[in-house]
């Protein structure tokens, strides 16, 4: 349904987690049921802006993504704000081997800056994004999870629709 109160924690290694409670139902129906813990990494742009992770955290599950997997068909959301804040829908982007991307009708390119981040352009847009191997929890199964913020400040999640 939502996060609510939150709080940062740093860890000695220099990582960052959001830890918020968060509803799993609608509070319009007769038990609203209780709150659940949820910790989301937090990562930052080059430029200092933090943004987290699409799926919430799950240590035993986060690793560096092999070259050979990260093209694909992937869902993507971009967390835009929206008055009246309404339901967001996820739309298709696909990675191709060649570097090239398509997001609906978008064309542009990707390029794998290190172990973690990749970079997509189009047009005049910039996009910084962490990329690793998660738990895609709606499915609970291991997949691609890519995370990041546009040169514009929109948040980017995304998770590829094959699984490893």
């Amino acid at each position: 349904m939502g996060p609510g109160h939150n709080s940062v924690l740093f860890r000695k290694n220099k990582e960052k987690y959001l830890v918020c409670h968060i509803r799993t139902q609608r509070f319009c129906e007769n038990s609203a049921g209780p709150g659940r813990l949820q910790i989301r990494k937090m990562y930052m742009t080059p430029g200092g802006w933090p943004f987290l992770s699409a799926e919430p955290y799950r240590p035993e599950a986060m690793n560096r993504v092999r070259d050979e997997v990260i093209c694909g068909m992937y869902e993507r959301i971009e967390l835009r704000p929206s008055v009246p804040q309404g339901i967001m829908h996820s739309h298709p982007m696909e990675l191709f081997d060649d570097g090239g991307v398509l997001i609906c009708s978008v064309r542009g390119r990707w390029e794998r800056l290190d172990d973690f981040t990749i970079e997509i352009t189009y047009g005049e847009i910039r996009e910084y994004i962490h990329m690793e191997k998660g738990v895609d929890t709606e499915n609970d199964k291991t997949t691609v999870i890519l995370s990041g913020m546009t040169s514009q400040g929109i948040c980017i999640w995304a998770k590829k629709k094959s699984y490893l």
